[in-house]
């Protein structure tokens, strides 16, 4: 069903047809940045329990101390459209292991559901399952609106499955928003609006620094690393995974992407290998 795909069918997702866009909302994208390198006041996490507790407070600042296993747990995403994540969320490089999403009943499914404005940084998934027949699907979070970013996070392992629309093997949806020096190696399923990282970058959105060696399948509308019908950017990243026939044209503009990790210059952690 899969196959390897070169570097010209695996970034068809995105043509050079649109001139003089805004790139992203980046003063705002850079102020929350700056001001998740300024945080201070952070809720340790120590526990699954802790982990849960992220949900009675959205605009709180936490930052994971250790790995956390997920097993035998159906994890409820934090954060909803009517309720958002606004807060930020250091991983500090630890890992949140067999996270489990098996029949949410409602749109935006991830470990996060529905961010505004926030920070995730630092933070690694492990054998990450969802399962959903709603809208908007990742591994870390379904939905990234109005300055979210998200940087230094990836996803090995595990599968995101989605009957309806924007399914990502990091996150569903970006818009407004920027995901950098992030990765993903999993497996990606999903009808329309599907990619390896995103699958769905719309306007004023980027992704910069960032591959993905995910097994990709949709019907309409997808990517190697990421689909976009509106003005998004695509910067220093590239695609080598497994891109099964679809339509990927879309429109936005290709910034040094590559299929070779030397030619991208992104940094590709040693070990890391195909599903």
């Amino acid at each position: 069903m899969f196959k390897k795909v070169p570097l010209f069918l695996a970034i068809i997702f995105i043509a050079y047809s649109i001139t003089g866009i805004k790139i992203y909302a980046n003063e705002e994208i850079e102020r929350n940045l700056l001001a998740a390198n300024e945080v201070t006041n952070y809720t340790e996490i120590h526990t699954v329990a802790d982990l849960q507790l992220m949900s009675n407070n959205l605009s709180g600042n936490f930052k994971l101390m250790c790995d956390v296993d997920l097993s035998d747990i159906e994890w409820v995403a934090v954060g909803s459209s009517s309720n958002p994540f606004k807060g930020s969320f250091d991983g500090q490089g630890y890992t949140i292991k067999n996270l489990t999403i098996s029949n949410p009943m409602s749109i935006y499914q991830g470990l996060f559901g529905y961010a505004k404005a926030a920070n995730i940084i630092n933070t690694k998934l492990e054998n990450a399952n969802i399962t959903s027949t709603y809208n908007f699907t990742g591994s870390l979070l379904g939905g990234g609106f109005g300055g979210t970013l998200i940087e230094n996070c990836s996803a090995v392992g595990g599968t995101v499955s989605n009957t309806k629309s924007n399914t990502g093997g990091l996150v569903g949806q970006l818009n407004d928003s920027r995901i950098t020096k992030s990765y993903t190696s999993n497996a990606v399923q999903g009808n329309n609006f599907v990619g390896g990282l995103v699958g769905h970058i719309k306007q004023n959105s980027m992704v910069s620094d960032c591959f993905s060696r995910s097994f990709v399948y949709g019907n309409k509308n997808m990517g190697g690393l990421c689909y976009s019908d509106t003005a998004g950017v695509l910067k220093n990243s590239y695609f080598a995974g497994s891109l099964a026939d679809g339509n990927a044209l879309s429109n936005g503009v290709i910034e040094s992407s590559y299929d070779d990790v030397e030619q991208a210059k992104v940094s590709e952690p040693s070990g890391l290998g195909k599903l």
